[in-house]
């Protein structure tokens, strides 16, 4: 089977210009790109102020609840222990 070998066109510098130029039309400009830039700057600083406020709330839990539970478990022991005196018996753990 021969190979079928076409006969490349010999481009100019024009031609490559000409190409160049096509090549760059749809290309955004200097200011569309910093508008755009702008923008996305500005939904990342929305986004780090809610991630701040969810991490503000989570350490509010974790501290306040963290003690409401220190407590609980303070009040379950005392009265799992009064429990075991009054009957009498060793409860499971």
């Amino acid at each position: 089977m021969k190979k079928v070998v076409k006969k490349q066109k010999k481009i100019t510098l024009d031609d490559l210009a000409i190409m160049v130029a096509k090549g760059f039309e749809n290309t955004a400009t200097k200011d569309e790109m910093n508008t755009r830039f702008n923008e996305v700057d500005e939904r990342f600083n929305k986004v780090d102020e809610r991630l701040d406020k969810i991490e503000s709330r989570l350490d509010n839990i974790e501290t306040n609840d963290g003690k409401r539970l220190d407590k609980l478990e303070d009040k379950t022991r005392i009265i799992y222990t009064a429990f075991e005196k009054q009957l009498k018996i060793k409860l499971a753990k």
